[in-house]
């Protein structure tokens, strides 16, 4: 059907809720996404979303133009995953989702050596933690969770701590008797974590934030201390941990995959060489170096 690129871009405003969060998921522009819509809309005479200030919702007309698309999505994920899965051998693409930081501080140095192995693999990096298998929007994740998706296929690969780290310049010349600077994530609100209000109780949140690559580049610049885990914490250059504060657990490490593709040769090949070396590093992801 030719409209099934611009029914793709129509899901992409219904799962995001605006022309921005869309462009954003599909990695193009504002004008891109409003220009498709508007060219379905009328080429089709439909309006399939009302706009309001928080953002667009589907009119009755565009929820069962969504539901037919969805239908038509799965439809196409189930045909490119039996495509996938039939694959015998260890060429073309395979598309890995990962956090940035993990891929920064852990992954970089497993993942060279894999495409110096397999250079016949076109490996594609997807910066992110919440990249949809079924969706076909990754091939293997490696992803932080506790609970991980119980339709997906892996296996647990370590347990990981966590830890408060400031940058050495920070720590070394702060005056004692000044309030200990907080770097503090939003979601843990404007009280001062009891873990530093013990040993410290001058302790001040300085600022918020909601991304821990934006919180990094606080700590590493030297705007106070924030809680992270030790697997950047330990490898970040300039970084020290706060002595006086215990580790604690964080989420646990998992590598996963659709349950169709485990036994593809590339994604099981894939699996069996990053899964153990990641292992092999179980010590610093634990904050034990």
């Amino acid at each position: 059907m030719k409209d099934w690129d611009d029914l793709k871009f129509i899901l992409a405003i219904y799962r995001s809720g605006g022309l921005s969060a869309a462009a954003r998921d599909l990695g193009v522009n504002h004008a891109t996404v409003s220009r498709r819509l508007t060219a379905f809309e009328a080429r089709k005479s439909l309006r399939l979303f009302d706009r309001f200030s928080d953002g667009m919702k589907p009119t009755s007309t565009g929820l069962k133009v969504i539901e037919a698309a969805q239908q038509m999505e799965q439809h196409y994920h189930a045909i490119d995953l039996e495509l996938t899965a039939q694959t015998d051998d260890l060429s073309g693409p395979l598309k890995l989702a990962v956090p940035q930081l993990i891929l920064k501080f852990s992954l970089l140095d497993i993942l060279t050596e894999f495409k110096e192995k397999y250079p016949q693999i076109d490996l594609q990096i997807i910066a992110t933690n919440e990249a949809n298998i079924h969706r076909r929007e990754a091939d293997v994740t490696i992803c932080g969770t506790d609970k991980p998706e119980n339709s997906l296929w892996g296996r647990k690969l370590l347990s990981q701590k966590r830890g408060f780290y400031g940058s050495s310049d920070y720590l070394k010349n702060r005056n004692p008797e000044a309030p200990l600077k907080l770097v503090n994530f939003i979601w843990y609100g404007d009280k001062v974590l009891p873990q530093i209000k013990t040993h410290y109780p001058n302790a001040e949140i300085i600022a918020k934030f909601d991304d821990m690559v934006a919180a990094l580049s606080a700590i590493e610049n030297g705007m106070g201390v924030g809680r992270i885990p030790c697997i950047i914490g330990e490898n970040a250059p300039n970084l020290i941990r706060l002595s006086k504060t215990d580790l604690e657990d964080y989420s646990d490490l998992w590598l996963l995959t659709h349950p169709d593709l485990r036994k593809t040769p590339k994604i099981k090949t894939f699996m069996d060489f990053v899964g153990p070396a990641l292992i092999k590093k179980k010590n610093i992801f634990m904050g034990m170096i």
